[in-house]
Formats: C-alpha cells, structure tokens, sequence
C-alpha cells in the first residue's frame, strides 16, 4: 500500500514538474513576443 502511494505521488510530481517546465518556457518564449507586440503598437 505505501509503495504504491510512492509511485503515484512520483508519478503526480513527475506530471507537475513538466507542466512547471512547459509553464517555464512558454513564458521565455511569449514573453518577447508580447513586448514585441507592445512596443509595435505603442
């Protein structure tokens, strides 16, 4: 029963953990753009 609790909690912190790099680096990547798209339109 514990170990098995360990492999899902493994499993939901391994899923958190790439959604939190996905997050990361949208944000690197749209960052730019929406400055970009600001300073075009100011």
């Amino acid at each position: 029963m514990y170990l098995h609790f360990l492999e899902e909690g493994s499993k939901a912190s391994i899923k958190a953990a790439s959604v939190a790099v996905a997050a990361v680096l949208f944000l690197i990547i749209a960052l730019p753009i929406l400055a970009l798209g600001a300073a075009v339109v100011a």
